[in-house]
């Protein structure tokens, strides 16, 4: 399974390949007021609203670092939630987004449960190091999601 890395200060972090969508650098946001700090905004990508979530500030409470290698990793939201593929993208802004990696069987290690951070997995280990997994499905509690993607869960019921 192919997993992009990323690095959230000295911390190594994976996410699947099969949910990204794009990387892109990084982009302007809109801030949300009243929004938890997280969320770091939204921007137009491709005609369409996207919300950005800040994972350093989900994970480690401070801001992104703007680096060189900083990115914006955009997810199918919405295909991991069950919605129709694409009609939710989700952008995750990580620092460091240098490579991606192929996660075989004899790298695997034991699942890792974090109480109070759903979108933690399991770790794996590669270049001497430990990755652990990002769960973009859990990143969202219901209520963040419903405003988040208020306008695609209208949709979604009426169809």
């Amino acid at each position: 399974m192919l997993m992009v890395l990323f690095q959230l200060g000295r911390d190594r972090y994976a996410v699947d390949a099969r949910c990204v969508v794009e990387i892109v650098p990084l982009v302007d946001v809109k801030a949300l007021p009243h929004a938890p700090a997280y969320v770091a905004g939204l921007f137009n990508y491709h005609s369409a609203v996207v919300p950005v979530l800040d994972l350093c500030r989900l994970m480690q409470q401070r801001a992104c670092s703007p680096f060189l290698s900083s990115r914006t990793i955009l997810i199918d939201y919405g295909k991991l939630t069950g919605a129709p593929p694409g009609t939710r993208i989700l952008g995750l802004l990580a620092e460091q987004v240098t490579e991606i990696v192929d996660r075989s069987v004899e790298t695997q290690a034991a699942p890792v449960k974090v109480e109070g951070a759903p979108y933690l997995d399991g770790v794996f280990f590669h270049d001497g190091g430990i990755n652990q997994c990002l769960k973009p499905a859990a990143l969202l509690p219901e209520e963040l999601r419903e405003m988040l993607f208020a306008e695609t869960l209208a949709s979604d019921s009426a169809q």
